[in-house]
């Protein structure tokens, strides 16, 4: 795609479209309506490598807000767990959060001294 050297070394331009699974080649010459293709092409690949530019930033921003919710919600998970823990609430078979039995000064068994 763009200038090529041809016949006696003068500069033709062409530009190599894709339609389908061809490529085809657009013969646009070598006078002005070359070079305003020429231009129009070179306009349209600067946008197109800012537009890439773009949104590479915001993918970096993004997995940066993301890689900083992680840290938060793991530090939350962390104070929820031993906030749950301290209130005598334990994980049944890594599922829901339940109350442990037999747990409390209720529950425990009070020792009786035996007489002999």
């Amino acid at each position: 795609m763009g200038w090529e050297r041809r016949r006696g070394g003068r500069m033709y331009f062409y530009r190599s479209v894709r339609r389908g699974d061809r490529i085809t080649r657009r013969y646009f010459g070598r006078g002005p309506v070359a070079e305003q293709a020429a231009k129009v092409v070179e306009l349209t690949r600067q946008e197109r490598l800012e537009q890439q530019q773009r949104e590479r930033a915001a993918q970096q921003s993004d997995a940066m807000l993301v890689a900083e919710l992680d840290e938060y919600l793991q530090a939350h998970q962390f104070v929820e767990r031993v906030v749950l823990l301290v209130a005598g609430l334990h994980r049944h078979d890594r599922g829901t959060w339940r109350l442990r039995r037999n747990v409390g000064p209720k529950a425990r068994r009070q020792t009786v001294p035996r007489r002999t």
